[in-house]
């Protein structure tokens, strides 16, 4: 999934002369599948390298170890355009596999500025099973793809992204810390009595920040929510319509929004819809995901999106463990991702 994409950077042309494809990554099978691929075949595993070379074979693409020396720092000198492949091991993650710090693994934020410092345009590659500590990375790197482990074919997915035989449209299934200081950090936690005022005086909480507390050496916010993803064009909101806005506990409420492409490519956005129930007999989270819609559009191109809310959605589990549907007032909202600030209103009879 796309996390950054500075200047456009992505998708590179394939006409790219001299790239650069270096990093602990970049030569790596075995860790692609990640660690619960117990009978996984390396061999039959592409690494980043091999996929790249297939997608723009004219280009000149030095081959330098994936050890870390000098020698990546001197590929890089003569691209002009640096694909650095870093991450986590698939002996680093999965069960019995903790670490104390989500830092990338020693020396490769070093790597990632050291290349950065160069001055050419910088492609990193993240994969790893869990999320880990990017905010240094992201200072340096034009664009960022999170690949996860992606497994025996995940090497061309990643190539494809890159050079845009695949627009992206992948979305965060959980919330980016800054740091292990902020864990826990999601967005459907739970409303206080107290919300996160910015400087600005908006409630945070309303936008599915973290409440409470908040820190002095970090804002509050995750670094990517819950939700999120970059694609190679951009999509609008507008237009959302709640139907009917006062309904019985055994009917259903109709949501629905005008998703638009604004940008120059087609491509395919993953329209969400999230519910706050304002008033309950046990505290409710001050934002719930409660569906979602994949729809694909051309430049310039508009389409409403309908979620329909019912009983299974509306409702939750009481103090005596029982699933109840409660009267009552709720909060709506569309858009793309758990910061969606298209909003609506019905209420519960």
């Amino acid at each position: 999934m796309l996390l950054q994409n500075r200047g456009s950077l992505l998708p590179l042309p394939k006409d790219t002369r001299r790239i650069a494809v270096i990093g602990p990554y970049v030569h790596q099978r075995r860790a692609l599948l990640g660690c619960w691929t117990l009978h996984g075949m390396a061999a039959e595993t592409q690494t980043i390298y091999e996929a790249v070379r297939e997608a723009v074979p004219q280009a000149e693409l030095p081959y330098v170890s994936d050890v870390l020396t000098d020698e990546m720092l001197r590929a890089a000198m003569g691209a002009d355009v640096v694909i650095l492949a870093v991450g986590e091991s698939d002996w680093r993650s999965g069960e019995n596999n903790c670490v104390a710090s989500l830092d990338l693994p020693a020396g490769q934020d070093e790597l990632i500025r050291a290349v950065a410092e160069l001055g050419k345009p910088l492609v990193l590659v993240v994969c790893a099973g869990r999320p880990v500590n990017l905010t240094r990375a992201l200072r340096y790197a034009d664009a960022v793809l999170f690949a996860w482990h992606p497994g025996t074919l995940g090497a061309a997915a990643i190539a494809d992204v890159i050079f845009g035989d695949v627009v992206p449209s992948a979305k965060l299934p959980i919330s980016f810390p800054r740091g292990e200081g902020q864990i826990p950090v999601h967005y459907n936690f739970k409303s206080t009595g107290r919300p996160d005022m910015d400087v600005l005086g908006r409630d945070l909480t309303a936008l599915g920040y973290a409440p409470v507390p908040r820190y002095l050496d970090a804002p509050s916010a995750p670094l990517f929510p819950f939700g999120f993803g970059l694609s190679y064009t951009t999509f609008a909101y507008s237009e959302l319509h709640v139907s009917p806005t006062s309904v019985g506990p055994d009917r259903t409420v109709e949501v629905s929004a005008v998703v638009t492409n604004t940008g120059r490519l087609a491509g395919e956005e993953v329209a969400q819809c999230y519910i706050q129930d304002c008033v309950a007999s046990v505290t409710r989270p001050v934002r719930e995901l409660k569906g979602f819609a994949r729809v694909a559009l051309a430049p310039g191109e508009s389409r409403r999106v309908v979620f329909r809310l019912g009983q299974a959605e509306l409702g939750f589990y009481g103090r005596d463990g029982r699933f109840a549907v409660e009267p009552g007032d709720f909060r709506v909202w569309v858009g793309g991702d758990c910061r969606a600030g298209l909003e609506g209103r019905f209420t519960l009879t």
